[in-house]
Formats: C-alpha cells, sequence, structure tokens
C-alpha cells in the first residue's frame, strides 16, 4: 500500500477544518490502495476547540497529553513525512504562513519525497520562491490533487 502524509494548516483553526479535508481525501484515496497518514489522527480530544493553539494547553483530557507534547508532535509528524510516498499539502484559503507545515515540506524534500502542493494560483501566503521550488505537483483544488495522487500511483 502506498501511503500519503496529509500536511496543512493546524494552529489557529476549529478541530472540523483540520479533519473535513483530510477525512475527505482519505475516503476518495482508501478504494485506490492508498493509506493517507493525518497529523490529526489520535486527537480526538480537540473535537471541540474552535481555534487550534500552537502550545497544547495544559487543561487538555489527560488521554491526549502525551502525543500532544512539541516533541511528540514533530516526532510523529516527521516520521510520517519522511516515511511516506507522496506528501499531499493543502494550504487553500489559508490566511497565514503554516510554519509547520513549511518545515513538513522541506522534510519530505530532503529525503526526495514528491509533493504535492494544493494552493490557489495566486493571492495565497504560501505562494513563496522556495515553497514552488520544492513542489512536485501543483493542484488548485484538493479533488484535482486527489486525481493527480490517484494518477501518480496508477501502476
Amino acid at each position: 500500500m502506498n501511503k500519503v502524509y496529509l500536511a496543512g494548516p493546524i494552529t489557529g483553526l476549529s478541530y472540523e477544518e483540520c479533519t473535513v479535508w483530510r477525512d475527505k481525501v482519505t475516503l476518495d484515496l482508501y478504494h485506490h490502495e492508498v493509506v493517507c497518514l493525518s497529523p490529526m489522527r489520535g486527537k480526538r480530544y480537540l473535537d471541540k476547540e474552535v481555534n487550534i493553539p500552537d502550545v497544547p494547553r495544559v487543561d487538555l483530557p489527560k488521554a491526549g497529553k502525551g502525543m500532544a507534547t512539541q516533541s511528540a508532535i514533530v516526532a510523529r509528524d516527521r516520521d510520517d513525512t519522511i516515511n511516506a510516498d507522496m506528501v499531499f499539502v493543502n494550504v487553500l484559503g489559508a490566511k497565514q504562513v503554516s510554519p509547520g507545515t513549511m518545515v513538513e515540506m522541506g522534510w519530505a524534500d530532503a529525503m526526495r519525497v514528491p509533493v504535492l502542493l494544493c494552493m490557489e494560483e495566486e493571492g495565497n501566503p504560501h505562494d513563496r520562491a522556495m515553497v514552488r521550488g520544492v513542489t512536485s505537483f501543483r493542484a488548485y483544488t484538493v479533488e484535482e490533487g486527489v486525481q493527480m495522487v490517484k494518477a501518480f500511483f496508477d501502476y
């Protein structure tokens, strides 16, 4: 099975904003023998959040604290990114740059993992030379990105 890591902004967004597109991509690719790895897995304790903080709050439920530390977040996301067969980056609609997503794109590029970037044609704060430079494939909608993933793994 091919693995795709689903990168994109989390800080400042609601749980729903972080998970809806990832769940849709996961479902769309499931029947094409593609496993999607989400940085939101195991974080259901955030389901009431409307503005996910950068630094985990101390009042997070005990069950979530182990995977909510800075080092745990970095360790799992880095492992997922560098061991994926592709990184699917969705920054559509972003209002500010997502530093974590940019780091994940750097990890992918360093390990020569192809990066598929979903981003508007213009006006996105992530639209910079370095971001475009590490992008292997570019889509303008999530649906177009899913079709590109299917084509990439079609053998």
